[in-house]
């Protein structure tokens, strides 16, 4: 089997899979706070540092608080698809199936063509400095904190800034 990228599976799988925290095979459907995905990832894998639970579980919580409609910001890190920035819809849930390689997920629309991470740069600003996570619920990468994020965004998507909100 030839080597795919993490990008490669979000987008051919339409979906935003979790992956990368030694959790893939956990089931977080019944988790309904973060201290509830904290204890399945403690469950799952022993002698993980509080820290790391912490912000592991953090990231997982936002992802499976996905709903519909939510907007979600993927930028590309491989090489097949460098500098480009994934724009996707929710259109479901998270689920876990474990007949999936990555059975656990959240699905997505994918908004074509990508946009590129030069359209998030201008006049010294970039707005990949200071990530602080890749999906978070009704809002972008970056919580919206920096409002020319969602301009960017709206005026690729040909949106406005209401339509956006009203979306998410």
């Amino acid at each position: 089997m030839l080597f795919r990228s993490f990008e490669q599976e979000h987008f051919d799988s339409a979906a935003v899979m979790i992956h990368g925290f030694n959790v893939e095979e956990v089931d977080f459907s019944d988790a309904s706070s973060i201290e509830d995905v904290e204890r399945l990832i403690k469950r799952n894998i022993r002698g993980i540092a509080p820290g790391t639970l912490r912000d592991n579980a953090r990231q997982i919580w936002r992802l499976i608080s996905l709903r519909p409609g939510d907007l979600v910001v993927l930028p590309a890190k491989s090489p097949d698809h460098e500098d480009e920035v994934w724009l996707g819809v929710v259109k479901g849930a998270y689920r876990h199936d474990k007949r999936r390689t990555l059975p656990s997920y959240i699905p997505v629309t994918w908004h074509q063509p990508p946009l590129h991470r030069s359209d998030f740069e201008s006049g010294g600003w970039n707005a990949f400095e200071r990530s602080t996570g890749e999906f978070t619920r009704n809002q972008t990468y970056w919580e919206l904190r920096d409002p020319r994020i969602a301009n960017v965004i709206a005026s690729k998507l040909g949106l406005k800034l209401d339509d956006m909100a009203a979306e998410g």
